[in-house]
C-alpha cells in the first residue's frame, strides 16, 4: 500500500511538472528547455529505489501520448525518460559512500557529472532520434532538438532533484529552522522578482548577480537543503519573469531568452551547491576535529591522572642542546616541587648517584649509537638527600636537527626493596633448607653413635664375649650412651614444646645458689676427666628467685656442659653467681674454642652449630643454647654471649630477676 501511494504521488508530480514544462516548449511540441520531471524522477529513484521505475515510465508515457506525435513514439520517449533516471540512480548508488544530502564536494561533483551531464544525454538522444525517425522533426534540426532536450533535462536534474534529496536526508526542522527557511524563501522571491521583474527594466544589466550573495548567505546559514530550495525558488521566479518578457534575459525570441537564462541558472545552481557542500564539509570536519580534540583532551587528562596516580614522569630529551622538557612528575621525583618545564643534562647528572654516574653516561652513549636499548635502572640523590631507585625507558628518534629521546621515568625504590627482601628470603630459605639437611644428618649421626655402642656391648654381654672383670665397664658404657641418647630425645621434645608454646613451668621461690651447685656437681666428673679446672664463686647474697628449679638447673647444666665440652684438656672454666642490683647474674666463662664474630648472632638459634661437619670433634644437635634462651626468657630473664674470637674462649651471662 505504501508503495502504491508513493508511486501515485510520483506520477501526479511528474505529470504536473511536465505540463508546466510543455508550456515553454518553443522549438518543438515535445522539446522544452524547462523539464522538471527529470529531477523528480532521479530524486524518487535515488530515495525509494529502482522498484519505482514503472511509475516513472507510466507518467512519462501519459505525458507524451497527448502530443501530436505518433502513438508509438510515446513508448520510446517514455522509455528514454525512464532510462535516464534509472541509470542516474544506479550509477550514484554504485559510488562509495555517496551522500545525497550533498554535504561533501565530491558528492556534488559526482551528481553533476553523472546525473546532470551524463545520464540526461540518454533521454535527449533517444527522444530527438525518435522524433526525427517518426518524421515529426527534420533531421537537419537534430542538433538543436538534442541540445534543447538535454539542457531542459540537465537543468531539471540540477535544480529540482537537490531540494528533494537534501530535504529527505535532513531531520525534521525545528521551529527556528522553519522560520529561517521561510525568511530565505521569501527573500529569494522578493529579490529575484525585483531583479528579474519589470522594475529595473528589460535588457541586459548586472543586477542579476545580486542573487549570488543570497545564495552565499543560504549556504553559510542553512547548508545544502536551504541553498537548493533558494535556488529552486529563484529559478522558478526568473523563468516566470523571463517568459513574460521581463528581466535581463528578456528579448524578442523567448526560446533564446530561456536558453540564456537556463545557462545562467545552471552556473548559479552549480556554484551554490558546490559552495554549500564545501561549507557543510568544512563544518563537518570542524565538528570532527573538535570532537577529536575533546577526546584527545579527555584522554590527555586521563593520562595525566594516571601519571599522577602512578607517579610516572615523561620527558623529551634533545641531545643536540642537552635540554630535556619534563613533566611535573619528573621534578617531583627529584624532590623539586612546584616546578615544570625544562632541565639541562648537567643539572640532571647532579642528581644521579655518584656510584651510577659513569655507568649511566656510558649507557646513554651506547643507547644513542643504537648499541643497546634505551632503558636502565639507576639511583638518584633527591633534593632532600633521600636515595631513590629510578627506572627509565625511552625511544630514540633521529630528527633533522639532531637526536631526541621520548621516555618515561618511574620510582622503583619500593620494587627494589621488595626484590632485596625476596632475595634475602630466598637466601634465608636456602640456608634453612641447608640447615635442615645438616640437622637431619647430624640427628641420624648423633642417634646412631650411642645406639651402635649400646647394641655392640649388649651383643657382647649376651654371648659372654666380655671378660668378667670388664663387664662392669661395658655396662657403664651402655648406661652412658643410653643417657646421651635420652638427652638428645629430651632436647628434641623440649624444642618442640617450646615452638608450640606447651612448656609447663612450676615456678616457686628457690635459693638460686643451691640450684647452681647441683648443676656444678653434674659436670664435675666430665671436667675431672679432661683435667679442667673449675673455678666457682658463689655470692652468699645471691638470694632467692622465682623459678622452676628443674628447668633452671637445665639451663645452668647446658652452659656448664658446653664450657667443659669446648675447652681443651687442662683448661679453665670459671662459674660465678652474684647479686647485681635487683637481678641475679650467673656467668660461665671458659678458655676453650671461642666463637667467631659472624656466628655469634646465630648462636641461640635452633640447630645452629659453628661446625656443621659430621666429623666435628663435639657431638650434639645444637639445641642446648636455643632451649636455654627460651627457658631463661620464660623466667623473665636474659641470656647473652660474648667471645673475642676463635681460640679465645667464650662467656655466657644469665640474668634473672631476684625475689625481694
Amino acid at each position: 500500500m505504501q508503495r502504491f501511494v508513493v508511486g501515485a504521488c510520483v506520477v501526479l508530480a511528474y505529470i504536473a511538472a511536465a505540463r508546466a514544462g510543455f508550456r515553454v516548449a518553443f522549438v518543438a511540441e515535445q522539446v522544452t528547455t524547462v523539464w522538471a520531471p527529470t529531477g523528480i524522477a532521479i530524486a524518487s529513484l535515488v530515495i525509494w529505489g529502482p522498484w519505482l521505475w514503472p511509475a516513472i515510465w507510466l507518467a512519462a508515457f501519459l505525458v507524451n501520448v497527448g502530443t501530436s506525435a505518433p502513438f508509438w513514439t510515446a513508448f520510446i520517449v517514455a522509455s528514454g525518460n525512464t532510462l535516464e533516471g534509472v541509470a542516474a540512480a544506479w550509477a550514484l548508488g554504485r559510488m562509495p559512500l555517496f551522500d545525497f544530502g550533498f554535504r561533501r564536494l565530491a558528492d556534488v561533483l559526482r551528481f553533476v557529472g553523472i546525473a546532470v551531464v551524463g545520464c540526461t544525454m540518454l533521454s535527449a538522444t533517444v527522444g530527438a532520434t525518435t522524433l526525427c525517425i517518426a518524421g515529426v522533426q527534420a533531421w537537419r534540426d537534430f542538433g538543436a532538438l538534442w541540445f534543447d532536450w538535454w539542457l531542459g533535462d540537465a537543468l531539471g536534474a540540477l535544480v529540482f532533484a537537490p531540494p528533494i534529496l537534501t530535504l529527505s536526508a535532513t531531520p525534521r526542522p525545528t521551529a527556528k529552522e522553519g522560520v529561517r527557511f521561510a525568511l530565505f524563501v521569501g527573500s529569494a522571491v522578493v529579490i529575484t522578482h525585483l531583479v528579474f521583474g519589470r522594475l529595473v527594466g528589460i535588457g541586459a544589466h548586472p543586477l542579476e548577480y545580486v542573487v549570488f550573495p543570497l545564495m552565499i548567505a543560504a549556504a553559510l546559514v542553512g547548508g545544502p537543503p536551504l541553498t537548493s530550495v533558494v535556488v529552486l525558488t529563484s529559478s522558478a521566479v526568473t523563468i516566470w519573469n523571463t517568459v513574460r518578457g521581463a528581466g535581463p534575459f528578456a528579448g524578442s525570441e523567448v526560446h533564446h531568452n530561456l536558453v540564456l537564462l537556463q545557462t545562467f541558472t545552471g552556473v548559479l545552481a552549480t556554484t551554490a551547491l558546490l559552495l554549500s557542500a564545501a561549507i557543510a564539509e568544512r563544518k563537518t570536519i570542524e565538528l570532527r576535529q573538535r570532537a577529536s580534540a575533546d577526546v584527545l583532551r579527555r584522554r590527555e587528562q586521563m593520562l595525566r591522572l594516571a601519571q599522577r596516580a602512578g607517579g610516572i614522569a615523561t620527558f623529551e630529551w634533545n641531545f643536540e642542546n642537552q635540554v630535556a622538557t619534563c613533566s611535573p612528575e619528573f621534578f617531583a621525583i627529584l624532590g623539586l616541587v612546584n616546578r615544570d618545564g625544562e632541565m639541562k643534562g648537567a643539572e640532571w647528572a647532579q642528581f644521579v648517584h655518584p656510584d651510577d654516574r659513569e655507568r649511566m653516561s656510558a649507557h646513554l652513549a651506547r643507547a644513542l649509537r643504537g648499541a643497546e636499548p634505551a632503558a636502565a635502572d639507576y639511583r638518584i640523590i633527591r633534593a632532600d638527600g633521600a636515595e631513590r631507585w629510578l627506572s627509565y625507558a625511552g625511544h630514540l628518534e633521529q630528527m633533522p636537527e639532531g637526536a631526541r629521546m621520548l621516555g618515561t621515568v618511574i620510582d622503583i625504590t619500593a620494587r627494589k626493596a621488595t626484590e632485596a627482601a625476596l632475595h634475602d628470603a630466598k637466601t634465608a630459605a636456602e640456608a634453612a633448607n641447608q640447615l635442615k639437611d645438616q640437622f637431619l644428618a647430624t640427628l641420624s649421626h648423633e642417634l646412631r653413635t650411642p645406639l651402635n655402642a649400646i647394641l655392640g656391648y649388649a651383643r657382647m654381654l649376651r654371648t659372654n664375649s666380655v671378660a668378667p672383670e670388664k663387664r662392669q665397664r661395658a655396662i657403664d658404657i651402655i648406661e652412658r650412651n643410653a643417657a646421651a641418647q635420652h638427652q638428645l630425645i629430651e632436647d628434641l621434645l623440649d624444642i618442640s614444646r617450646i615452638t608450640r608454646g606447651q612448656v609447663r613451668l612450676e615456678p616457686a621461690p628457690i635459693p638460686i645458689a643451691a640450684v647452681f651447685r647441683e648443676a656444678l656437681e653434674g659436670v664435675k666428673p666430665a671436667a675431672e676427666a679432661k683435667r679442667i679446672t673449675l673455678d666457682v664463686h658463689v655470692d652468699p647474697r645471691a638470694g632467692v628467685v622465682t623459678a622452676d628449679a628443674a628447668r633452671l638447673q637445665q639451663v645452668f647444666w647446658n652452659l656448664l656442659t658446653n664450657a667443659v665440652k669446648f675447652t681443651e684438656p687442662g683448661g679453665h672454666v670459671t662459674a660465678i653467681l652474684r647479686r647485681v642490683a635487683n637481678d641475679v647474674e650467673v656467668s660461665v666463662a671458659d678458655t676453650g674454642a671461642g666463637i667467631t664474630p659472624d656466628f655469634l648472632p646465630f648462636l641461640f638459634e635452633p640447630f645452629r652449630q659453628a661446625d656443621g661437619r659430621l666429623a666435628r670433634g663435639h657431638g650434639g644437635l645444637g639445641l642446648g643454647l636455643a632451649i636455654s634462651r627460651q627457658l631463661v626468657e620464660l623466667h623473665g630473664g636474659t641470656i647473652a654471649a660474648r667471645s673475642a674470637g676463635t681460640g679465645m674462649g667464650a662467656t655466657f651471662v644469665v640474668r634473672l630477676p631476684a625475689r625481694n
